[in-house]
């Protein structure tokens, strides 16, 4: 479902597919979002939930999409599951090509697990 003015569409119960890089690519879906075709800048909102197809999954309220640096960016809170670690951050930026993921401040991680021997 979309609405579209000059330049940017605006979108509802959002879907956002992508086949690349090492990642091999990630689904995202929010409530919202919109593209600015100028900037060639996918803004979702409400709800945001990636799962890349190796399985990472983060959850923010906001995230950014550049198509043509395949780049995922967000100033918000996100919670990511990746495995054992749990992690919390305030502000991500992550290469769908490199696979190299940044948190910007206020990181808490946790691994989950027993690794003790009995």
């Amino acid at each position: 479902d979309y609405d579209k003015e000059p330049g940017v569409v605006h979108l509802k119960t959002v879907r956002l597919e992508t086949f690349e890089g090492k990642t091999g690519g990630v689904v995202i879906t929010s409530q919202t979002g919109r593209y600015q075709e100028s900037k060639q800048l996918v803004t979702m909102e409400g709800a945001v939930h990636a799962v890349t197809r190796k399985g990472m999954i983060f959850d923010t309220d906001q995230l950014l999409y550049l198509p043509a640096t395949s780049l995922l960016r967000t100033d918000h809170g996100v919670s990511v599951l990746d495995g054992r670690l749990r992690l919390k951050a305030r502000g991500m930026e992550a290469s769908l090509k490199t696979e190299q993921v940044r948190f910007l401040s206020q990181v808490n991680a946790v691994i989950e697990g027993n690794h003790a021997k009995r």
